[in-house]
């Protein structure tokens, strides 16, 4: 389950499954199948693990296999909701280096709504 916070305010929750690719020799390509309102999706959708903490997985840059286009997408996801700049240079950094172009990246900010609790 992944909770994404909307540029309108609003939060969604979103369930999927996911699995590290079959075909993927060193495990960076990883698969994920959405729930499409009442079921899974028939198909897994790919996706590349960028970069991630292999100590304590702290933070993950995980993106499309498309670095452009209208399918594109980039994450940098850490377990910490407030993270300073400082700690997103090398992040930032390592998108780069897979090709994204960062000038276009958005920083999402992360907090619960009044009354809601975490899950």
């Amino acid at each position: 389950m992944h909770d994404a916070a909307l540029s309108l305010g609003k939060q969604t929750v979103v369930y999927q499954k996911g699995r590290i690719n079959p075909s993927s020799a060193n495990g960076s390509k990883w698969q994920v199948k959405p729930w499409l309102a009442c079921f899974y999706a028939p198909f897994w959708l790919d996706y590349y693990v960028v970069d991630i903490d292999t100590k304590d997985y702290s933070y993950i840059v995980a993106s499309s296999p498309e670095t452009s286009g209208m399918l594109a997408w980039m994450y940098i996801m850490t377990r910490q909701k407030n993270v300073s700049e400082e700690f997103l240079v090398p992040l930032r950094a390592a998108a780069a280096e897979a090709g994204w172009d960062m000038s276009k990246a958005q920083r999402v900010p992360q907090s619960m709504p009044q009354g809601k609790q975490e899950l």
